[in-house]
């Protein structure tokens, strides 16, 4: 029997850039919602200064951005977190399969 693994079945990152990202919508994870209109914000993560650091992208404004020096910084190439894939490939539809630590830092990105 051969061994599956779930990590690499239940999320993966995807490149891409903040207006290019619409076309994962259904798979992207969503961590929250903007407080002033409902949208949705997504997980990603975005090389800045050097490091690669977890932030949101606001998909209905096209914005992607990353906590950094107390700060919201724009990013423009970005990984967005799928939760799953496209129907017929078995990949897992929880939201719940992310990393806690993960969702919690995007959508707390300044504690």
């Amino acid at each position: 029997m051969r061994r599956v693994d779930n990590e690499s079945r239940i999320r993966k990152w995807v490149s891409t850039t903040p207006t290019a990202a619409a076309s994962l919508s259904g798979r992207a994870v969503v961590a929250g919602y903007e407080g002033y209109d409902c949208s949705p914000l997504w997980v990603i993560r975005a090389s800045y200064e050097g490091d690669l650091v977890p932030g949101k992208l606001a998909i209905k404004h096209k914005a992607a951005y990353v906590p950094w020096n107390g700060r919201e910084n724009p990013v423009y190439n970005i990984e967005t977190l799928l939760s799953r894939a496209s129907q017929g490939d078995g990949w897992l539809a929880t939201v719940s399969d992310a990393p806690l630590h993960c969702i919690l830092w995007v959508v707390h990105p300044l504690q």
